[in-house]
């Protein structure tokens, strides 16, 4: 707390005890030449410097935990300048001991300074980065979960809302900010569309009534174990892929309930940490029950993205892929982004996928020219569990803002990851590796 007075929280060595002995010393010196120059209104300037000082520790030590070193920002101005009278009254006994003090101290801010912009301990959270990507990855009937407190304000800010460049496109905007609390009871209930995201915060798992000062309205929400498992589970029915923004978790669920719940009922797919110091991560968990995928989303577009349902007719692709597709014609604005449902089945007596195989989903005019490409590799392709079992797969396209009106075809290829060489049609052999799915 000193030192963050004194110089920052970064300051070199900012939590040894000889920065205590420091800052004491330099209020004694400033109290003492502000004494014996009978400067007007000192007193004032050390109660104000001083008593919320000692207010926040006391409530800290005999009441709640309130102490927190950002707080101090209020009064280090003041703190400064008693540091300031310390030195003035040096210099008037020794100029050379005050100028040595001041320097000394200059050195110090500049080393903290340089910590503060180059440490990896001081480095910013890039929730920003986290973020885009969730935009990016997520699809929908997908749910984002995240813990308690401000972080679902970090999604609300940084989720995509403009369009910058002329291969900008936008995922739908966020639908709806609930609590998990309130989630089993309104769940299926809502009016907004299903093609949307829906974020869902989670409450501190068994804390006190009194947290956030009892408002239910609060960021900081107590929620019991009961209601917890409970909504948990009626989540995991209505979606089949959970995005879990993880910060703080062990402060508002130190006993690792919903991490433990999602590791039992739910595969992590992705894990990928949010650079920063607070050691925040962006997982991705899909839900055992997976014949439930994606019954949460549209059948049809909306005006907030556009989901096309592909079914009906089969197209076999290598020895293992079947796809059952269908054309749809639909009308869809530039700068938004297209998702595309479709189904798969592995061939039977097929084997697991050995070779990893990717989806291109691409864009083309009516000159054939390519207007935009989005390239995955679904794990389901290689994971013996989805042997004879029909899969539905949401696959999504950015359409850039300047692409201009017409009608377009869209398109899939599938094509072995190792080698870029596309899958065959075992059902055609002269039939083109471009599977046409429809145009719009």
């Amino acid at each position: 707390s000193v030192s963050a007075m004194l110089s920052g929280q970064s300051a070199p060595l900012a939590t040894h005890w000889f920065w205590l002995l420091i800052g004491v010393a330099l209020l004694i010196g400033g109290t003492i030449f502000a004494r014996r120059n009978a400067k007007p209104g000192w007193v004032t300037v050390a109660l104000y410097t001083l008593l919320p000082f000692a207010i926040l520790f006391g409530v800290t030590l005999t009441v709640t935990p309130l102490y927190h070193v950002r707080y101090l920002m209020l009064y280090a101005p003041l703190f400064v300048l008693w540091v300031a009278a310390a030195l003035t009254g040096f210099y008037q006994h020794n100029r050379g001991v005050a100028l040595l003090l001041a320097l000394l101290l200059v050195a110090v801010n500049g080393w903290s300074l340089h910590s503060f912009w180059s440490a990896p301990q001081f480095q910013s959270d890039d929730h920003r980065g986290a973020v885009s990507r969730l935009a990016e990855e997520w699809r929908p009937g997908d749910l984002i979960l995240v813990n308690a407190g401000w972080a679902y304000t970090a999604i609300e800010t940084y989720w995509p809302k403009v369009l910058i460049g002329a291969d900008a496109a936008l995922p739908p905007p966020i639908a709806n900010v609930t609590r998990l609390s309130d989630y089993a009871q309104h769940a299926g209930k809502t009016k907004k569309p299903a093609s949307a995201p829906l974020l869902v915060r989670t409450g501190s798992v068994d804390g006190p009534p009194s947290l956030g000062w009892g408002d239910p309205t609060s960021d900081f929400f107590a929620i019991d174990r009961t209601t917890t498992l409970t909504a948990l589970e009626t989540l995991s029915r209505a979606h089949t892929r959970i995005w879990h923004y993880l910060l703080y978790d062990t402060v508002n669920d130190p006993a690792g309930l919903i991490r433990q719940w999602l590791a039992d009922h739910a595969d992590l797919v992705q894990d990928e940490p949010i650079t920063g110091r607070d050691y925040g991560r962006l997982q991705l968990y899909e839900v055992h029950n997976a014949g439930a995928a994606n019954h949460a989303a549209p059948a049809a577009n909306t005006s907030l993205s556009s989901t096309l349902p592909i079914t009906a007719s089969t197209t076999q692709r290598g020895d293992r892929q079947l796809l059952a597709a269908k054309p749809l014609s639909t009308t869809i604005p530039a700068g938004q982004t297209l998702y595309v449902r479709t189904r798969w089945q592995r061939v039977d007596g097929a084997p697991p996928t050995a070779d990893t195989v990717s989806l291109s989903l691409r864009l083309y005019d009516d000159r054939g020219l390519l207007i935009a490409q989005q390239d995955s590799t679904p794990r389901w392709m290689s994971d013996e569990r989805t042997a004879n079992t029909m899969v539905d797969l949401t696959l999504a396209l950015p359409l850039p803002v300047a692409t201009q009106p017409g009608s377009y075809s869209l398109r899939l290829l599938l094509y072995e990851a190792a080698t870029g060489q596309p899958l065959p049609d075992h059902t055609n052999e002269s039939a083109d590796p471009l599977i046409p799915l429809t145009v719009i």
